[in-house]
């Protein structure tokens, strides 16, 4: 168990085998999502579409004037991208508050650069701030790739069998998320600090196959993934 002492993410869990994730900022008041269980929280990140922010984000990379062959790059070139960077998080407020959540404060971190008088720093403080820009969306492929290995065509076998299945493919994985290092703490509950939105999601894993109530499938159809009531 943790005391929230410092700002970043945490993972409460309940008595009933919900989770509450917790967004805890330095000049902010602290954000609780609602109580939700592991596999909804995952089906639910894995199927959130991202497709109009990725387009914006795309639109940076292709049109703005700063990635333009040319000799000479301008600081307002720089200053214009930085405000349109820093407009996109607000497309995520409400499909995505945690990579909203994340990304204000790796942008802040992307701003504070120091200058180090080479030519080429202003184009790469552009393309820092396009790559923050793209973690949500990269800690969901992540996140797709895990879940087709674990869930995909394993709806009738067991957890253990389903988190070995993970373990072939991604051990490093599977060691993180591994069900086991929470022997001991079964009916108690935790308070989990996550460094980031990827690391998170690993946590449910660990916590989902920790259960066994619920069971994530995908859909032969459509591809989605979804939580079988029987």
């Amino acid at each position: 168990m943790a005391d929230k002492k410092f700002p970043g993410l945490w993972i409460e869990t309940g008595d009933d085998g919900k989770i509450c994730i917790v967004m805890s900022g330095a000049y902010r008041p602290e954000t609780h999502l609602p109580f939700v269980t592991p596999a909804e929280d995952l089906v639910a990140a894995v199927e959130m579409d991202y497709t109009f922010y990725r387009r914006e984000v795309q639109r940076l990379y292709e049109k703005h004037p700063l990635f333009e062959a040319k000799l000479d790059i301008s600081v307002s070139e720089l200053e214009d991208l930085s405000t349109e960077a820093l407009l996109l998080p607000s497309m995520l407020h409400e499909i995505d508050p945690l990579g909203f959540f994340e990304l204000g404060n790796l942008l802040d971190k992307d701003l504070r650069m120091r200058d180090d008088g080479s030519a080429s720093f202003r184009i790469r403080v552009g393309q820092r701030l396009l790559q923050t820009l793209e973690v949500p969306i990269y800690t969901q492929i992540r996140l797709r790739n895990i879940m087709e290995m674990a869930f995909d065509g394993m709806e009738r076998v067991t957890q253990q069998e389903r988190f070995e299945k993970l373990r072939s493919v991604y051990p490093q994985v599977a060691k993180f998320c591994d069900p086991a290092q929470l022997d001991g703490y079964e009916n108690v509950i935790l308070s989990l600090p996550v460094e980031n939105v990827y690391q998170l999601r690993l946590v449910e894993l660990m916590l989902y196959f920790r259960q066994k109530k619920q069971r994530i499938a995908r859909c032969d159809y459509c591809w989605n993934y979804f939580i079988p009531k029987t």
